[in-house]
């Protein structure tokens, strides 16, 4: 069947073209149609790949949108549905986490947002969406101690401010401590002066 294989490549290419052009809509239709119409091509695993990148590409590229993550997942699935034995699958588990992780800290930055507007029940919403809808990424802990610092305020104030007011807050007493001890010394010198 030559003109399979001749066909399977030029459609192949087409996609990759598309996608160099940045043109992510048409790439992943030509990508999908390559998986159609030859399943079982070594093009079709290309594809798929193909397509976990177009997708994280134009989450890169444009806004992080719900429906890419949400495509990119039924990508994923069926590539593992398709060819559970891949070895490269773990290279579309790897964009499509990558994914993940950008939606999830435009959350937080949204969440930190609605902190800084003093909107707690808010930022609230926005980290326990993070934490339950993404925990492995690392916007789901730091939304973990947004969470605590806004529910116990009282339990642990110092971690509720920004990383440079905790180092002053925690530098202060050890300066007043040193400012203490000065004077003191100074107090112990001026009564051995007067002896």
């Amino acid at each position: 069947m030559p003109h399979d294989e001749t066909a399977a490549k030029a459609l192949f290419g087409k996609a990759k073209v598309l996608l160099d052009m940045k043109d992510y809509k048409e790439s992943v239709e030509t990508f999908q149609t390559v998986i159609r119409r030859f399943p079982k091509h070594e093009h079709a695993v290309d594809s798929y790949l193909s397509i976990s990148e177009a997708y994280l590409k134009q989450f890169r590229d444009e806004s992080p949108d719900r429906d890419l993550l949400d495509l990119a997942e039924i990508n994923l699935r069926k590539m593992q549905i398709d060819f559970p034995r891949e070895e490269r699958i773990g290279e579309a588990k790897k964009n499509f986490v990558e994914m993940q992780e950008i939606y999830a800290q435009n959350l937080y930055e949204t969440a930190r947002f609605y902190e800084r507007r003093k909107e707690p029940k808010a930022s609230l919403l926005y980290y326990r969406k993070i934490v339950t809808q993404f925990p492995d990424t690392n916007a789901a802990a730091l939304s973990k101690q947004r969470i605590e610092a806004l529910t116990n305020p009282q339990k642990d104030s110092i971690s509720s401010i920004s990383p440079l007011e905790r180092a002053l807050a925690l530098r202060e007493p050890l300066q007043e401590s040193n400012a203490q001890i000065a004077q003191t010394d100074e107090v112990a010198n001026s009564t051995e002066d007067t002896r």
